[in-house]
């Protein structure tokens, strides 16, 4: 009898064991298709760029190309994923804080700024994020900029 309870008990951490790698992997999977698909072009380019104009996307790309003219940062393009506008920014190093601390800085630092009329209503019905990034796109943090005309 006893051997059989000994039997149960390795059964039991044997089907803890599994749950519990199933679901790390399934976790480490999910964060890893949400921050690919932060950089992969949709697969209806055409159609996400029929949605937003063309001089839209233009002028977020000369706005951020003014920016980063100095300094070793580099702004690197501008692609519409998604039927939203994503603004590259390559830097040198990665910056010495949390991804939530760059998060924040992108949101208030690098965002255009609020008063800036003109851009955010014209960029207004569509989302634009700027995404932060040293050699890979695809490992980039980045952050939903706030239009005040939304």
């Amino acid at each position: 009898m006893s051997h059989l309870f000994t039997q149960l008990k390795q059964l039991k951490l044997t089907t803890t064991l599994l749950i519990n790698s199933a679901f790390i992997l399934v976790c480490s999977q999910l964060s890893g298709c949400n921050q690919a698909s932060a950089y992969q072009l949709n697969d209806n380019n055409q159609t996400a760029q029929q949605a937003i104009p063309k001089t839209v996307v233009q002028n977020v790309q000369r706005t951020f190309q003014a920016k980063f003219v100095y300094g070793d940062w580099r702004f690197s393009e501008t692609r519409v994923i998604k039927n939203s506008i994503n603004a590259f920014i390559q830097i040198p190093d990665k910056l010495n804080m949390s991804k939530e601390q760059q998060q924040n800085y992108i949101s208030q630092m690098i965002c255009p700024a609020k008063h800036n009329s003109d851009f955010w209503q014209q960029v207004a019905p569509h989302e634009l994020w700027v995404h932060l990034y040293t050699h890979d796109k695809r490992y980039s943090v980045y952050s939903k900029c706030d239009n005040p005309y939304a």
